[in-house]
């Protein structure tokens, strides 16, 4: 080969070169792509397993909470069968008989020989309210009528 390069050469080897370098920095961007992509998986696949971690945190906590629930109404219900228990138990061991005859009260009227509305007092007051003659008042119970003739 001489020394001297042809005009041909030196632009085919300009365009090998720069091929080259457009060929590294394609690849240096696809390497770049496929890395961001990998981090992005991987970041995706961490956010589902703690969303699912989370999810099973909640289940978990649902279901302490519904455990918790359930032995307080079972601790509950246990008092009530034992009060219930324990009065059946009274009410067997107790005499219930009611006698009502024992009950009942005679009550004590005392004697006399007056009529409540015949004592003196009361008859005094009867005739303070209703006068001896009736029929004159007899004519106040109904209202004047006016005359509708007269103009």
């Amino acid at each position: 080969m001489t020394m001297y390069k042809s005009f041909l050469q030196i632009l085919a080897q300009t365009h090998r070169e720069l091929s080259r370098q457009h060929n590294a920095q394609m690849r240096a961007a696809n390497q770049a792509a496929r890395e961001a992509s990998r981090q992005a998986d991987r970041a995706r696949r961490e956010f589902e397993r703690a969303q699912l971690l989370s999810q099973k945190e909640k289940v978990r906590l649902h279901l302490e909470l519904r455990n918790a629930q359930a032995t307080l109404q079972n601790s509950i219900l246990e008092e009530a069968i034992s009060r219930l228990t324990n009065l059946l138990a009274d009410s067997i061991g107790t005499d219930t008989f009611i006698s009502f005859s024992q009950l009942r009260k005679v009550p004590q009227i005392p004697i006399s020989n007056q009529t409540h509305w015949q004592s003196p007092s009361r008859r005094q007051y009867l005739r303070s309210i209703f006068p001896q003659n009736r029929r004159a008042y007899a004519g106040l119970s109904q209202a004047p009528r006016p005359n509708m003739l007269k103009t």
